[in-house]
């Protein structure tokens, strides 16, 4: 079975970046991947949260202090907000994974691949419902997704061969500039 569950994690691109020289598959799965880390972070927080406000209960044999351990609550507190701001750095990087991956179906052409590029990588739709609010079986979505994956594929390297051109250019500009620079120098020398 060929579902997201199955997937490996590893092949982690740096966060909030995203890159177009890979596989169309491990791409367009970059979203899900995002999403499961966003979804621990979260439970990790509702843990903390829930040990933060739980009452201990005392019998009455157990001394009872009257004061409250406040560094405690401060240590758990400060894991809390840790925890909260990483998972915000997380949610930013699902934002700008979804919105890459939009992109870049939005460059295939066949509105039914579309549909299913989006179905499956974006609201992580699982095959059968896919199927049924396509109108098809199971395995004609996937050997049409098969085709999508080719159509992103050359997306992607068109991408890849344009941000190729683009830091060639870069390239050019800054020896441009410096040899500029070594010009006017050696003008100012004489």
């Amino acid at each position: 079975m060929n579902d997201y569950k199955s997937l490996p994690l590893e092949g982690k691109v740096p966060e909030g970046q995203m890159r177009c020289d890979m596989p169309a598959l491990v791409f367009l799965n970059q979203g899900y991947k995002l999403e499961l880390q966003v979804q621990s972070k979260l439970q990790q927080i509702a843990d903390l949260r829930a040990l933060a406000t739980q009452v201990r209960s005392y019998s009455d044999h157990e001394p009872v202090s009257h004061t409250r351990d406040v560094t405690t609550m401060q240590s758990t507190v400060a894991k809390i907000v840790e925890e909260e701001e990483t998972m915000n750095s997380r949610i930013d990087a699902l934002v700008d994974a979804k919105r890459e991956i939009r992109e870049v179906i939005d460059c295939v052409e066949d509105v039914t691949l579309r549909l299913i590029l989006e179905k499956r990588h974006l609201l992580f739709q699982p095959w059968e419902e896919i199927a049924i609010d396509l109108g098809i079986t199971s395995r004609w979505a996937k050997d049409r997704h098969r085709e999508a994956l080719k159509a992103v594929e050359r997306v992607l390297e068109e991408k890849s061969l344009l941000l190729e051109e683009k830091v060639a250019e870069g390239r050019m500009r800054c020896m441009s500039v410096a040899a500029n620079s070594d010009i006017r120098e050696r003008s100012i020398a004489l």
